[in-house]
């Protein structure tokens, strides 16, 4: 992020290519001001915020300290309120919930959960929340007087700066006029403005006040935060307290902001501080304050909102409870009682969770509109709601107008877009709604000015250029530009050069790649060609003059603006042209990087900059500005990015807003509602409803009601047909023998009990229990005496019962996904046992006992926190499957030599660094994973595995393997992905029977001729190598679907690719590669052809005729010039 100003007109900040760190929303006070000066404590003496406080001006302490805070008089006792708990899934976990901390869209989830907003934005427009009303001018809750300053005084000058006022300083007087000040005393406007508090109260009971407001006023203006690490944030933060002269308490609710002179701020009605429990943080020192609101405090952080903190378990959670004093109680809020947010890292699981009710809501961090196609699938099946909108982010294309520094001089290039009829005949050629359809899947919007057709101040009149290749060709003759020697491409009437241009974007953007293809293909339609190119961001958006971004260095450039609030007219203000400040442009930070100047476009602006927002002169300033640029196009708007979000089909009254950045702004109405059947299911006795069945046992017949209502209503979309009949055994996920239940699968995500009703299926087989809140598990489990089959996935269980021991005639048991940190002794009594996974605990040893289990063929022990195999592991003499995978273990005891039996041994992710001669002994094993551990080394004597099927090495540091590898014929698939691998010997050839070879992310520099001998290989990785060429024999590969040869030096093919007649796909992209062999054309069944990076221009038309019709060729223009 770069490019952030503080003139008066805005905050205009830069959306770079992998995030946008927009500033925060206005309600939680982060556009700042500036106050009354106080006494700067000496360097290196700790602040306390109190005493801070109290250097406030003696105006503001006097109202301050007479409001002591006590408890409000009659406060109820909490609630008893229906339980009603919903879970929240987000991508980042925040590092604080200070208000003022650095800002990130994680934080804003929470802060609307716990800080009630003063003043909030929807749809473009702001409202009181926790304010009475907004203060106006027309009420005369806002004021604009005069006031006389002299020279000393601070104000604000004319270009919007704060200054102290001196002699040839420039100001607007009380006019508005821009006056020179001379150092006579002047007359300027100056804003003062009345806010009254609601009647709100903190979640301790103590009334929040107009002092709360004050306090968290000077903690924005004074304290610097040690975790706010970047100055733009600061400098945002602060933005409205540096312009501010007093902010003052004066009643229990009542505020009072007065303005700097000559700040006549449009959205005055927003300078409110969010209060902050004056109470609780006044005694703390400043450097307390970045883990009072941390995950590891110990200190409760007060609320205001309608939920309060109730536990922060890092890495995991926050839990959210509703704040029994919520000021909006009496209208029956918050709905819920309780919410929990989730951080989700791996967001590939994250829709998979929403569907099996792991999570009910997906924020916008975790979903995108590339997941749109699974996502409104999943909608069509009425398991999930999808939400979108077109947020405040839109990409465009900026015209090189008026570039810096001779930028293209030395190839003689015209000024190709200083002509107005050259940008409109490029937005008439440009198909920007086939990239809104093809990119956002129709659901976005082509834009026409900076900000949607949604924003009220969008005129109706506004110019388009909608798009028509015959009106682009004729603007384009009218100015000069004609193809006159018959090679489709125009000419400068001028020089005579032709109409090629370069057009940059960011690397590794799969949107901007997309729309950047489609845009070569669009205006070569029109005689221009256009040459893309790709640079890493931080490359891309690097400091002038060498950044070709702002440095001004460029033909034609791909990136994306924020639009919020307030149109953001000042991203092509004159005054803001990037550049050397000493020859007159705003530095190397400004933000117009077109060099585009336009006089009246500038005088529209700041004529809407000195209207207030309420006024009609700014609504036409700001539409008058917006018909000029589209009518100029210094840039050439395409769309609006899509926000998109996912909740499951029970949450009710969530929604997505233009100007909300958090998708839970109104957090306090999220509720779950029920159906008037889904109540009665939820509310009926039992015994009640069992009365009636027509079938079966009345007694299971209650115990599935028991476990139906104990589910909770975020999983009765699951089982919609339970209740539903006087059939239980017709009921979805029971199988049942002579009317008895013999299977049973529970999925639920409550955080219910289990009922002990459980233990009632005196006949039941096979139990599937997925039940993600429980954290007991109730002793009548041991009644199930017939169990054969029993999985306890994803609960919260820190034990097993004893009754477990019960169950002797499990066969299979899986208890995967919980928190068992050991098992009580009874679990050994399971004698019958032939398959146990303990996959995904805390488990870290056993009891010696474990020996007893003699019967155990498998064995999952992956994700729990084993530093060694436990000993009594190696006396279970008929175990044939052991997997030991993501644990911490270092070294490989040589017992394991014991298990002679094994066939499948997983070792991934550990930190074995050497292995015992002993494994080799274990000549059954068909699979064996030693990926991502710390192995540089292999013994000779992995020979001995003649009946290896399966081999994974990938992720470790090795530079060679023993000869005796290429023995192992058995080998079908064989993965060495990042390594440290240079050379491959011919006995590589051996291998007949590979199947899958996976070489990624080596050093390799040549493939050997025996390559050729794999006549059954399917799928070859040999992507991020150094190869500069291929053997021949790599044509003998008939039976390839897969060939990556991505990212490496490759300056040509062999003629003999083209005999690989079943190749799917071929990843050829990031080499050397100026031509292809015209017998990939013989690849009938090819579905993908990716050479993205090459050196290549187009592709033979010969061969692209002869490319299968259903291929997809990347970039496409190669076959569509």
């Amino acid at each position: 992020m770069k490019g952030l100003r503080t003139r008066w007109f805005n905050c205009l900040h830069l959306v770079l290519a992998v995030a946008c760190a927009e500033l925060p929303a206005d309600e939680e006070v982060t556009r700042g001001v500036v106050v009354v000066e106080t006494a700067v404590p000496q360097e290196g003496t700790p602040v306390v915020l109190q005493d801070l406080f109290l250097r406030a001006t003696e105006e503001v302490v006097t109202e301050v300290v007479e409001v002591t805070p006590e408890a409000v008089p009659g406060t109820p006792a909490p609630p008893e309120l229906e339980s009603k708990e919903l879970i929240v899934c987000q991508a980042a976990e925040p590092d604080s919930l200070f208000l003022y901390s650095s800002y990130m869209l994680d934080k804003e989830n929470l802060h609307h959960a716990i800080y009630e907003n003063l003043v909030t934005q929807l749809n473009y427009g702001y409202q009181a929340q926790g304010i009475e009303k907004l203060p106006s001018l027309a009420d005369g809750d806002a004021v604009l007087q005069t006031v006389t300053v002299q020279a000393g005084d601070t104000v604000l000058s004319a270009d919007g700066e704060v200054v102290t006022l001196v002699e040839g300083v420039d100001v607007l007087n009380a006019a508005g006029e821009r006056v020179i000040f001379d150092g006579t005393p002047l007359q300027m406007g100056q804003l003062v403005v009345d806010f009254t508090l609601k009647p709100m109260v903190w979640s301790d009971g103590m009334p929040v006040s107009a002092a709360d407001s004050v306090f968290s006023f000077e903690v924005n203006r004074t304290v610097e935060m040690p975790f706010t690490t970047a100055d733009t944030f600061r400098t945002a933060r602060t933005f409205r307290t540096d312009r501010t002269a007093s902010y003052q308490a004066t009643s229990d609710l009542s505020l009072r902001w007065t303005g700097l002179p000559g700040w006549l701020d449009q959205t005055y009605f927003r300078n409110v501080w969010t209060p902050l429990p004056q109470h609780q943080l006044a005694h703390h020192e400043m450097a307390e304050l970045a883990n009072l609101f941390g995950p590891n405090s110990d200190t409760s952080i007060l609320s205001s909102g309608p939920f309060a903190v109730k536990e922060w378990v890092p890495g995991d959670n926050i839990l959210l409870q509703a704040n029994p004093y919520y000021y909006r109680h009496s209208e029956e809020l918050p709905r819920l009682t309780q919410i929990e947010v989730k951080f989700i890292p791996d967001t590939n699981s994250a829709v998979a969770q929403l569907i099996s009710g792991a999570c009910d809501i997906l924020t916008r961090d975790v979903v995108d509109a590339s997941q749109l196609p699974f996502l409104l699938e999943a909608e069509s099946a009425d398991v999930i709601t999808t939400y979108t909108q077109a947020n405040p982010i839109f990409e465009h294309i900026a015209f090189g107008i008026n570039s810096y520094g001779g930028y293209g001089d030395d190839n003689g290039r015209p000024d190709w877009f200083e002509d107005v009829r050259v940008r409109q005949a490029i937005a008439h050629c440009t198909d920007r709604q086939r990239m809104v359809d093809e990119i956002l899947f129709g659901l976005s919007e082509v834009m026409h000015t900076y900000v949607p057709s949604v924003n009220p101040l969008y005129p109706e009149d506004i110019p388009q250029w909608s798009y028509d290749v015959a009106a682009a060709n004729v603007l384009l003759d009218e100015a000069g530009y004609r193809d006159t020697d018959g090679d489709g491409i125009r000419e400068d009437p001028a020089t005579g050069t032709p109409f090629h241009v370069e057009l940059g974007t960011t690397a590794d953007n799969e949107m901007r790649q997309h729309l950047t293809e489609i845009f070569k293909e669009n205006l070569l339609e029109c005689g221009i060609d256009v040459e893309l190119f790709y640079l890493p961001a931080s490359e891309w958006f690097a400091d002038g003059p060498e950044g070709k971004l702002f440095g001004r260095q460029y033909d034609l450039a791909e990136y994306a603006w924020l639009t919020e609030m307030e149109p953001p007219c000042g991203y092509w203000l004159s005054e803001n042209i990037s550049g050397p400040v000493a020859e007159g442009f705003a530095g190397w930070d400004g933000v117009n990087h077109t060099g585009w100047r336009n006089d009246e476009f500038d005088a529209a602006y700041r004529q809407a900059q000195r209207a207030f927002r309420s006024s009609q002169e700014y609504v036409t300033a700001h539409q008058a500005a917006m018909r000029l640029f589209a009518e100029q196009l210094p840039t050439l708007p395409l769309f609006p990015r899509l926000q998109v979000a996912a909740t499951a089909p029970y949450v009710r009254n969530f929604g997505l807003n233009p100007t909300q950045p958090s998708e839970l702004w109104n957090i306090e109405e999220l509720d779950i509602t029920l159906t008037e059947d889904e109540m009665m299911r939820a509310t009926i006795p039992p015994a009640e409803f069992c009365a009636g069945i027509t079938e079966g046992s009345s007694i299971e017949c209650q115990a599935l009601v028991a476990l139906y209502q104990q589910m909770g209503s975020r999983d009765w979309y699951l089982y919609s047909d339970w209740l539903t009949s006087p059939t239980p055994c017709s009921w979805s996920h029971i199988v049942c023998a002579g009317n008895r239940v013999i299977e049973l699968e529970i999925y639920s995500s409550g955080s219910g009990t289990l009922p002990p009703q459980l233990g009632d299926f005196a006949y039941l087989q096979n139990l599937q229990l997925s039940w993600q809140g429980f954290s007991t598990l109730p002793p009548e489990i041991g009644n199930l005496t017939n169990l054969r089959r029993l999985t306890l996935s994803s609960g919260n269980l820190p034990t097993l019962p004893p009754e477990i021991g019960k169950l002797t005639n499990l066969r299979h048991l899986a208890l995967t996904g919980n928190n068992l940190t050991a098992l009580p002794p009874e679990f050994y009594n399971l004698v019958n046992l032939t398959t146990l996974d303990l996959s995904g605990n805390k488990l870290s040893n056993f009891s010696p006992e474990m020996a007893n289990l003699v019967n155990l063929k498998t064995l999952d022990l992956s994700n729990n926190r084993l530093s060694s195999v436990p000993p009594e592991i190696f006396t279970l003499a008929n175990l044939t499957e052991l997997d030991l995978q993501e644990n911490v273990i270092v070294t490989l005891n040589s017992e394991i030599g014991n298990l002679t039996n094994l066939e499948k041994l997983d070792l991934y992710w550990n930190g074995l660094r050497d292995l015992p001669v002993e494994l080799w002994n274990l000549t059954h094993l068909t699979e064996l994973g030693l990926s991502s551990n710390n192995l540089s080394y292999i013994a000779p004597e992995i020979g001995n595995l003649t009946n290896l099927n399966t081999l994974w090495l990938s992720y470790n540091n090795l530079a060679s393997l023993p000869p005796e590898i290429w023995n192992l014929t058995s080998l079908q698939y064989l993965y060495l992905r990042d390594n440290q691998i240079s050379t491959l010997p011919a006995e590589i050839g051996n291998l007949t029977n590979l199947y899958w070879l996976i070489l990624a992310e080596n050093n390799l520099n040549e493939i050997p001729p025996e390559i050729g001998n794999l006549t059954t290989l399917n799928h070859l990785d040999l992507a991020k190598n150094n190869l500069r060429t291929l053997p021949q024999e790599i044509g003998n590969l008939t039976s390839l679907s897969f060939l990556s040869l991505y990212q490496n030096n490759l300056n040509s093919l062999p003629a003999e690719i083209g005999n690989l007649v079943n190749l799917y796909s071929l990843d050829l992209g990031q080499n050397n590669l100026t031509s292809l062999p015209l017998e990939i054309g013989n690849l009938r069944y090819l579905r993908w052809l990716d050479l993205p990076n090459n050196p290549l221009e187009v592709l033979p038309a010969e061969l692209c005729a002869a490319l299968p019709e259903n291929i997809s060729v990347h970039p496409s223009s190669l076959c569509n010039p």
